[in-house]
This record gives C-alpha cells, structure tokens and sequence, in this order.
C-alpha cells in the first residue's frame, strides 16, 4: 500500500527510513553521510558501516578512501596482523580521522560526529 510520509505514523516513517538506509548499504547506493547522523537506529547504521566496509563518519568506501581500523581496546604493536576483532570495540575510519580521534581523544570524537565503536 502507497504512503506518504507527510502524514504516516512515526513508527511507520521510521521503519521506511531504516529500510531505506539498509537498501543503499546493500546494492552500494551513495548517499549523503552528513544526514546519517540523524538515523534513528545508530548502532545498526554503524553495524551496515563495518559489515559493507564504509567509514564510520563520512561512508566513504575502501576504493575511494584509505581506511584504518581504529582499535578502542589498544591491541599491542605487531599484533594488529592476527588480532580476533571478536569482543573487541573497534571504528573503521579514514585515515584523517584516525588521525583525530587520537588528537581529540575518543569521547570528544564521538560526541563530534554522533558516532560510537562496536
């Protein structure tokens, strides 16, 4: 059945959005990442990011960007080959983020761009 989201229930829009967002995650549909912040399930939205291997922040793919792996859980130098992500908190980020969320540190990055490790 056809809606608007002019005036559907909240639930309804909120589920069209979601489904929305997942739709370009899967058939690797570009879309603005600056609006992604207002998503209304975060942690999935940053699930789709690590699953189809976008940047946390921006969405940028692995061919258009170099994307790093941020560990927030410090994994030991020379160990980072072989480490089981399993249990771990982690980001994927560009590499000019990584780079910040060392300066600013990791709550002050988090609260910046609306976004959280998983």
């Amino acid at each position: 059945k056809l809606f608007s989201l002019s005036n559907c229930s909240k639930d309804l829009a909120t589920q069209f959005i979601s489904w929305l967002v997942e739709y370009c995650f899967h058939y690797d549909i570009p879309f603005d990442g600056k609006d992604l912040h207002l998503v209304h399930d975060m942690n999935r939205k940053m699930f789709l990011s690590a699953l189809h291997n976008r940047c946390f922040v921006t969405q940028a793919r692995r061919q258009d960007a170099v994307l790093h792996i941020h560990h927030v859980n410090a994994v030991g130098m020379g160990k980072r080959s072989k480490v089981d992500h399993r249990g771990r908190y982690y980001m994927i980020l560009r590499a000019e983020l990584h780079n910040e969320i060392h300066q600013l540190g990791y709550d002050e990055f988090c609260k910046k761009w609306h976004v959280g490790a998983i």
